[in-house]
């Protein structure tokens, strides 16, 4: 059996100090790591906030485009309802036609 040296408070003092040392040393490559970490947060933070006004400018654009698209298809509206106006008149005619042209007649043949 080997004989160990005596532990004495230096020997605890020196041990300790080690240990210190190591858990500084351990803290400081923590504390390194933790900025580099808020920092890339930082950068996330900045892609979303620009994500955000991107979106924000999207869902105007998007409110823009609802509005037209109701413009134009009133709009639509309006030209087939006129469009079914002028085929109804031009039915109206193509079928009274006949009948102004014996009315006329009629009325031609009047004293």
């Amino acid at each position: 059996m080997s004989a160990q040296p005596p532990v004495t408070l230096e020997t605890i003092a020196q041990t300790l100090a080690e240990f210190r040392q190591e858990v500084n040393s351990r803290l400081d490559k923590v504390e390194i790591r933790l900025d580099q970490v808020e920092g890339r947060l930082d950068k996330m933070e900045g892609r979303l906030d620009k994500m955000e006004g991107r979106l924000d400018g999207l869902e105007g654009d998007f409110r823009q485009f609802q509005a037209v698209n109701e413009a134009y298809q009133k709009a639509a509206d309006r030209v087939a309802n006129l469009a079914f106006t002028v085929v109804t008149a031009s039915a109206a005619v193509i079928v009274l036609a006949p009948a102004v042209k014996v009315l006329a007649e009629y009325v031609s043949r009047l004293p």
